[in-house]
């Protein structure tokens, strides 16, 4: 090919590139990014949370380190992680034992931008101002699920009736946002009335006792709303021994395999689903787009929060 024809082509393939937006560093495959995840304690959400996270990472060329979940409550290794720079960015969902006091000073440490998971934290900016203290927050709604599992039970209760919630933990500040916003929405109904509130410290063990306790003190009990998985299994299992599965209006949390199962049996009426996956997906998509294009990451991002019904799974 004569070499002023090379010439032209070579130009036109550089313009093509420019009107794309591309230069022709950037056409070849970027360098991986070494992001951490803390997820936290084990369960279906940390679980769902790294699968989606490792999906999304292995589509733009990261690589997922998952930390052991004792560093969800380890406030003295998540502060050594947080200042080590062999990871690019890093991803924590804390525990519920890590107050946001102690969350904040451990981020402040940090050398790399950090993405938190269901927190309601003051950001800032870091000491050099390369980047927000977190960089974003991700999570759902948590008021709105609490509103949501209220108006359902209402409805399925006819507007009247005992009511029952277990949870994971008082300390659990998102969740108590839920309890909050459940308990607001039923106040103005005299009708519907409030005779408990557990906490099952994620032991479905603890929480099958608990139940069995306020079934048998009210036996009149209309309808139960649990806060956590683990708290879900717990009280499914209550249920089934008591012979009340199905006939006792439940909102469960948490769509793992065994509760959506329930849903579809009927046992379970209501489903709140938070797509851990999807969380995983949009820290990774926010982490990897503002360490390689600088991108204003927004201060807050929510997820999807769903309510599954019995009547939608049923065939």
């Amino acid at each position: 090919m004569p070499i002023h024809r090379s010439v032209t082509l070579m130009l036109l393939l550089l313009i093509f590139l420019l009107m794309i937006g591309c230069t022709p560093e950037q056409t070849e495959r970027e360098e991986p990014l070494h992001l951490l995840l803390i997820a936290g304690e084990s369960g279906f959400f940390a679980d769902e949370l790294y699968r989606g996270a490792l999906k999304k990472a292995e589509e733009l060329n990261c690589s997922i380190t998952l930390a052991n979940e004792v560093l969800g409550s380890n406030a003295a290794q998540i502060s050594t992680i947080l200042s080590d720079k062999r990871f690019d960015g890093i991803i924590l969902r804390p525990s519920d034992s890590l107050t946001e006091d102690g969350l904040e000073k451990l981020i402040k440490v940090s050398k790399v931008p950090v993405i938190t998971i269901n927190t309601e934290l003051d950001s800032e900016l870091s000491p050099d101002s390369k980047f927000r203290i977190p960089l974003t927050q991700i999570g759902s709604d948590y008021s709105l699920a609490g509103r949501m599992a209220a108006s359902f039970l209402s409805e399925e209760l006819g507007r009247s009736g005992d009511l029952y919630i277990n949870s994971s933990n008082p300390a659990s500040a998102h969740h108590e946002r839920t309890i909050l916003s459940f308990y607001a929405s039923i106040s103005g109904n005299p009708a519907m009335r409030m005779v408990g509130i557990d906490y099952g410290f994620r032991s479905p063990e603890r929480t099958f006792f608990q139940t069995l306790s306020i079934l048998q003190v009210h036996p009149q009990l209309g309808a139960v709303f649990t806060v956590d998985e683990s708290a879900s299994q717990g009280v499914l299992r209550c249920l089934e021994e008591t012979g009340l599965q199905g006939s006792l209006r439940f909102v469960a949390w948490g769509a793992s395999a065994e509760l959506v199962e329930a849903l579809e049996r009927g046992y379970v009426h209501g489903l709140i689903d938070d797509d851990p996956g999807g969380v995983g997906r949009e820290a990774v998509h926010w982490l990897a787009r503002f360490l390689r294009e600088e991108v204003r990451v927004p201060e807050r991002i929510s997820t999807e929060f769903r309510l599954r019904t019995y009547a939608e799974e049923e065939p």
